[in-house]
C-alpha cells in the first residue's frame, strides 16, 4: 500500500479517536493485518514520528517482509500516560501485540506496567529520562534515544560555557524526564561552579497563563533559563509570556523545545537575546545509513525530518530484526515477546556483519540464513547495554537560534563514547 494512503488511513482513525462520540471506537482492527507481523506504536502529536515508523514499515516490506510476512505497525495516537496504557492494554489483551514502540518517558513507564508482566516488549524512541535505566523491568525495556544522564551534563556545559553561572529552571510537576533532567544538569553545572537556583514546576496541563510562574523563574535574576516543559508550544508559550521580564541572559532549551513547533510559536522572537538548544542528533552527517534515512523521509513526505526521527527509525527497524530472529531461532512464524526480548541484543550488538536501515534487506536475509549481525543505526553507531540503554557513539547537536531566518540553526555537534561494558 501506498505510504501516503496508508497516512490518510492512519490520521483519519486518529481523528475519529479523538471525537466528541460517546461510543467507543476500534481503532486497532482496522489497521490490523490479520496475516501479517503487527507490532504497536503509541505515540503522541507529532506526525513526523508516524510518519518515520510508516517509511520503516515500507522500507521492511519492499525488503520482503518479517518471517514471510508483512510487517505492519499499528499506530495509536496516546497523548498521557494513563491513555498509553489503557492502549498497550488493549494492544497486548486483546491483538496479542509482542512489542511496542512508546513516545516520552512517562508514558513509556505507564506501558511497561501493563506489558512486563504480559511478556511484551517495549522501546521508547524519545524516551530518555535517566529513570528508565534503573526500573525494573525483567529486561523488556529498550529505549533507541540516550539517556538524559548524558544530555543534562551538556546543557550544563554548555550554560557554563556561554558565561552563566546561575540558573533557573522550568519542568512540570511529577515529570520524571524533567526532574531527571534537572538533577543531572545541576549536578554537572555545580561541578563546573555554577548553581541552580530556582527549579519551578508547573502541572503538566498549564499551557498558557504562566505569570506566577514567571514571578518564580525571574525573581532571583538568574542568568541562564531553561525550559523544559513536555511541548514546544508550551515552552515557547513561556518565553512569550516572559518577555516583559526583559531577560538578558540565554534561554537554553532541551529536546522538548528544539524544533519548528517551537520556533514557529514564538510571538516576538526579536526580544530574545540569546536562545541555546541541546538534542540528541537530528543526524550526521558522514554517518551513511543518517543520508539514506534523510533522503528516504524528504522524497516520501516532501517535508524534512525532525527531531527523534531517527531514533523512530531505528526502533521499527531493530523490531522487525528482532522479530525475525526470534522466528528463526525458535522456528515460529509467531514469536512471543519472550523470544523477541532475546533477540533484541542479538541483532543490535556485536557479533555479526555491520548493517544499517538502507541495509535492511541484507539484514533479514543474513538472519534467515543463520548469520550474525551488528545493527548500525540512522541515529549514530549504537548497541544496547543490559539495562537496555543505547550505548557507542552518542551524538548531540548544539542549537543557536538565528533571529534571521527564525530557526534553530546547528553550531556543532558534541560526541560522547559509551562503552558498551564499563
Amino acid at each position: 500500500m501506498d505510504i501516503k494512503f496508508t497516512m490518510l488511513i492512519v490520521l483519519g482513525l486518529l481523528a475519529g479517536c479523538n471525537s466528541d462520540s460517546a461510543a467507543p471506537v476500534d481503532i486497532v482492527t482496522p489497521q490490523l493485518e490479520p496475516q501479517g507481523i503487527n507490532i504497536g506504536y503509541l505515540v503522541g502529536s507529532p506526525v513526523h514520528l508516524r510518519n518515520t515508523a510508516l517509511l520503516a514499515q515500507q522500507k521492511i516490506n519492499q525488503a520482503g517482509g518479517v518471517l514471510g510476512k508483512d510487517f505492519n505497525v499499528i499506530v495509536l495516537q496516546s497523548d498521557s500516560a494513563q491513555v498509553s496504557a489503557e492502549k498497550a492494554t488493549t494492544l497486548i489483551d486483546d491483538f496479542q501485540i509482542p512489542l511496542v514502540i512508546v513516545s516520552t518517558s512517562s508514558r513509556a513507564l505507564a506501558v511497561a506496567e501493563r506489558a512486563i508482566p504480559a511478556e511484551v516488549v517495549v522501546i521508547s524512541e524519545t524516551g530518555t529520562s535517566a529513570a528508565l535505566t534503573t526500573y525494573d523491568d525483567n529486561d523488556y525495556l529498550f529505549r533507541t534515544a540516550p539517556s538524559d544522564v548524558y544530555q543534562g551534563r551538556v546543557l550544563a556545559r554548555v550554560a557554563f560555557a556561554e558565561g552563566s553561572r546561575t540558573a533557573a529552571m522550568l519542568v512540570n510537576v511529577d515529570d520524571i524526564y524533567g526532574n531527571g533532567l534537572a538533577a543531572e544538569f545541576n549536578e554537572e553545572f555545580t561541578r563546573w561552579g555554577g548553581e541552580l537556583i530556582k527549579l519551578v514546576a508547573v502541572p503538566e496541563g498549564v499551557t498558557t497563563g504562566f505569570d506566577e510562574y514567571i514571578a518564580q523563574v525571574f525573581a532571583d535574576t538568574p542568568d541562564v533559563v531553561i525550559s523544559s516543559l513536555l511541548t514546544e508550544a508550551a515552552n515557547a508559550q513561556f518565553i512569550n509570556e516572559s518577555v516583559g521580564q526583559n531577560f538578558q541572559g540565554l534561554y537554553l532549551l532541551p529536546d522538548t523545545a528544539v524544533g519548528v513547533v517551537f520556533t514557529n510559536n514564538l510571538a516576538s522572537p526579536e526580544l530574545i537575546v540569546k536562545a541555546m538548544g541541546v538534542s540528541p542528533s537530528f543526524g550526521v552527517e558522514d554517518n551513511p545509513q543518517f543520508s539514506d534515512f534523510r533522503d528516504s523521509y524528504l522524497a516520501t513526505f516532501d517535508t524534512p525530518h525532525q527531531q527523534f526521527d531517527t531514533n523512530a527509525y531505528d526502533a521499527t527497524m531493530v523490531a522487525a530484526l528482532a522479530l525475525e530472529h526470534a522466528g528463526f531461532t525458535n522456528n515460529t512464524t509467531n514469536p512471543s515477546g519472550r523470544m523477541t526480548r532475546d533477540s533484541m541484543r542479538a541483532v543490535m550488538n556485536p557479533p555479526g556483519k555491520k548493517l544499517g536501515p538502507s541495509q535492511i534487506g541484507e539484514a533479514l536475509q543474513m538472519i534467515k540464513d543463520g548469520q550474525e549481525i551488528d545493527y548500525v543505526g540512522a541515529y549514530a553507531s549504537i548497541d544496547f547495554n543490559g539495562a537496555g540503554d543505547v550505548v557507542g557513539t552518542l551524538v548531540y547537536d548544539i542549537h543557536l537560534y538565528a533571529h534571521d531566518s527564525g530557526e534553530f540553526e546547528v553550531l556543532r555537534q558534541r560526541f560522547i563514547e559509551v562503552p558498551l561494558t564499563p
